[in-house]
C-alpha cells in the first residue's frame, strides 16, 4: 500500500473519530443541561467537550506545522531537516518516515547534481581553449583557467569586466552572432594578441 495514502487515510480517519467524538460529548451536555438538574454530570461534560477539541486544533496544528517545515525546507534547499521517529504515535511514525524518505531522495539528487558540476567544472578546466560562458544579463556563469589567463583576470563578474582588458575584444564578444567566427586583436600589456571567437547559444528552461 502507498505510504502516502495511509498517513492521510490515518489522519482523514484521526479528525473523523475526533469530531465524532465531540458531536456525541456536545449532544449529551446539552441534553444534560436543558432536561436535568445533574450540575456535576454537566460540568464534566464540558470539561470533557473542551479537552476534546483542543485536542482536535492541537493535533490539526500538528500535522499541519510538520508540513510547513517540510515544504520550507524544499523551498530553501534545506536538506538537513529531520523528524523524530521516537515518542510519538503510529501515524505520526509513518509521516516521519516518509517526510525522511522524500528529504533523502532529495539529498541524493543534490549530490549527483554538485558531483556532475564538479565533473563538469574539472572538463573545462582542462580544457587550453578559452570558455566563457553568460547569460541574458550577461553575467559570467562559467570561465575556465584558460580564459581568465588569456584575459589576465583572476575574477570576472560580467561581460563589462572585459573592457577593462579591451574595448574592442568586449564590443566583438556581445556582437557575435551563434556559430560566427571572428578573428580580434588586440593588445594586452604592450604585446600584441590574436584571437579566434566563436560563440554558441543555449537555451535552458526557456
Amino acid at each position: 500500500m502507498n505510504p502516502g495514502k495511509k498517513i492521510f487515510g490515518n489522519f482523514r480517519l484521526n479528525i473523523l473519530v475526533r469530531i465524532v467524538l465531540i458531536i456525541i460529548v456536545g449532544t449529551g451536555l446539552l441534553w444534560v443541561s436543558l432536561n436535568s438538574a445533574l450540575w456535576t454530570l454537566s460540568f464534566w461534560l464540558l470539561l470533557i467537550e473542551i479537552v476534546l477539541v483542543v485536542s482536535l486544533i492541537h493535533y490539526i496544528e500538528k500535522f499541519k506545522s510538520n508540513l510547513i517545515v517540510f515544504l520550507e525546507s524544499i523551498n530553501q534547499e534545506d536538506n538537513t531537516v529531520s523528524f523524530p521517529k521516537v515518542n510519538s504515535s503510529k501515524n505520526d511514525t509513518r509521516f516521519s518516515f516518509l517526510i525522511n524518505t522524500i528529504i533523502k531522495k532529495f539529498q541524493s539528487l543534490r549530490a549527483e547534481k554538485e558531483s556532475r558540476s564538479f565533473f563538469l567544472q574539472t572538463v573545462l578546466e582542462q580544457v587550453s581553449v578559452a570558455l566563457i560562458g553568460y547569460n541574458s544579463k550577461r553575467e559570467i556563469k562559467l570561465i575556465n583557467a584558460a580564459a581568465k589567463k588569456l584575459l589576465d583576470r583572476p575574477y570576472i563578474r560580467d561581460v563589462s569586466g572585459i573592457k577593462k582588458v579591451n574595448e574592442d575584444l568586449y564590443d566583438e564578444i556581445i556582437n557575435i552572432n551563434c556559430k560566427e567566427q571572428v578573428l580580434v586583436k588586440f593588445e594586452l600589456k604592450g604585446a600584441l594578441m590574436q584571437v579566434s571567437l566563436s560563440a554558441t547559444e543555449l537555451k535552458i528552461k526557456n
